[in-house]
């Protein structure tokens, strides 16, 4: 299970980097943000990973040492 853990710390990390170049350079503070706006449908996708990750396990894991 440590093997997982350190996948998902890895992804989360990576995540929310992309999660904070998209607030440094776009505008996510409208409240009438456009659902057709990319950068806002990334940050939504990469929130929406970010809870996926709960789900991650050693199913298919491939352990190599």
């Amino acid at each position: 299970m440590e093997k997982v853990e350190q996948i998902k710390i890895k992804i989360e990390d990576l995540i929310e980097e992309a999660i904070s170049i998209l607030e440094k350079n776009y505008d996510m503070a409208e409240v009438n943000i456009d659902i057709d706006n990319g950068a806002y449908r990334t940050m939504m996708d990469l929130n929406g990973a970010l809870m996926e990750l709960d789900y991650l396990d050693e199913e298919g894991l491939i352990i190599k040492d």
